[in-house]
């Protein structure tokens, strides 16, 4: 093999490796804005379920509190039923 030939090959290996580069460097960037768009989505998403997160937990305090007021006239029945029975 000549120096001829080995520059030609050599040149050749390089524009292979040259287009190998582009075509990473590419599909790099396409990821990149793939993530970017997913992250986008993702941060939406934890943002509804946050504001779902404190709508139930509005619901579950307005529950608890009309438990805690059926407990308290059913003690207040439980009590009045206590002095009729003992009367």
């Amino acid at each position: 093999m000549n120096i001829d030939e080995r520059l030609d090959r050599l040149t050749q290996r390089h524009e292979a490796l040259t287009e190998t580069v582009e075509l990473l460097a590419h599909d790099v960037a396409q990821m990149k804005e793939e993530m970017h768009t997913s992250f986008a989505r993702t941060s939406v998403l934890f943002d509804r379920v946050g504001e779902f997160i404190d709508r139930l937990a509005h619901v579950a305090e307005a529950h608890e509190q009309r438990l805690d007021e059926h407990d308290e006239r059913l003690d207040d029945h439980d009590q009045r039923l206590d002095k009729l029975e003992g009367e």
